[in-house]
């Protein structure tokens, strides 16, 4: 069986990663935050804007990351 190149997601994990997005978003309330993109797309410059990930400001108290497959990162604004 032939390896995907690092960080080439498969369709699977796109699929989920947007399945996964969906119900964050349900449950949560996200901000936009210009100063996070802006340092987000600094660190991926390197990548072509349709690999970048996208990093997603999430409301709660407690302050976290994580990630999940797929082309979001989830960060808390604690």
């Amino acid at each position: 069986m032939a390896h995907s190149p690092p960080f080439e997601l498969s369709e699977h994990d796109r699929e989920f990663g947007e399945w996964f997005y969906q119900q964050i978003a349900k449950a949560f309330l996200f901000k936009r935050s210009e100063w996070v993109d802006s340092i987000a797309t600094r660190l991926q410059s390197d990548r072509a804007p349709d690999k970048r990930h996208e990093v997603i400001v999430i409301w709660l108290s407690d302050m976290t990351a994580f990630t999940a497959p797929g082309r979001y990162i989830y960060v808390t604004d604690a």
